[in-house]
């Protein structure tokens, strides 16, 4: 966590022309989700025993109102995504999650990529909680969303849309699983990791 205070204080000390030049270039969008997906996925990968989220949510919520301060949306977004992700998965509260992206959301930012990210991590967050009705909606919502930013986050977005939807409706799990494949097979930002799991999808569905 103090990696990510230096690195947050150090920016603070840009002038508001350099903040704008240097979070402007076209590696801001996955440099915000590294800076604000480091900590909690570091934490993640030790024992279980051994993990200690409170700091590495407090870490984050600091992050988030520095952001919000300096007017850097896009890190702001990232990072309440992570702390959706925190709070969900490992905290396991769900409504402390849902809190905080319905906060997020009401601050009606005009960043699209913002509104998607926080919309299609509470939908996957509802679908884990088995609510699938909840996710499907959400989950909609996030790909309605016009923005060829994040090209992962869209897949498992077709792909936790896929899942959320009843068996029984065989025609729409196969066309959102079909729309994961195609982005997989399009998009140069998916990785081949990534690209398996959307062809193995499809070909669980059909």
């Amino acid at each position: 966590t103090m990696d990510l205070h230096y690195w947050i204080s150090a920016v603070e000390l840009l002038n508001a022309e350099q903040r704008a030049y240097a979070f402007s270039q076209s590696a801001t969008e996955q440099g915000c989700q590294l800076v604000a997906d480091r900590l909690w996925r570091r934490e993640a990968d030790k024992p279980k025993d051994q993990q200690q989220w409170k700091p590495i949510l407090e870490a984050l919520q600091n992050l988030a109102d520095r952001a919000f301060h300096l007017k850097l949306e896009l890190l702001w977004g990232c990072t309440i995504r992570a702390q959706i992700i925190v709070l969900s998965e490992y905290y396991k509260n769900l409504d402390g999650a849902i809190s905080v992206a319905e906060a997020a959301l009401a601050q009606n930012t005009a960043d699209v990529r913002i509104h998607f990210l926080i919309k299609e991590s509470l939908g996957r967050q509802y679908l884990y909680a088995q609510q699938n009705e909840k996710a499907l909606l959400w989950l909609r919502q996030a790909i309605e969303i016009d923005t060829p930013a994040y090209p992962s986050e869209h897949l498992f977005a077709f792909i936790a849309t896929s899942r959320a939807i009843s068996p029984t409706d065989h025609e729409a799990v196969l066309h959102y699983a079909q729309l994961a494949a195609n982005l997989a097979e399009t998009s140069s930002g998916i990785t081949t990791l990534e690209q398996a799991v959307a062809y193995g999808e499809l070909g669980i569905d059909k």
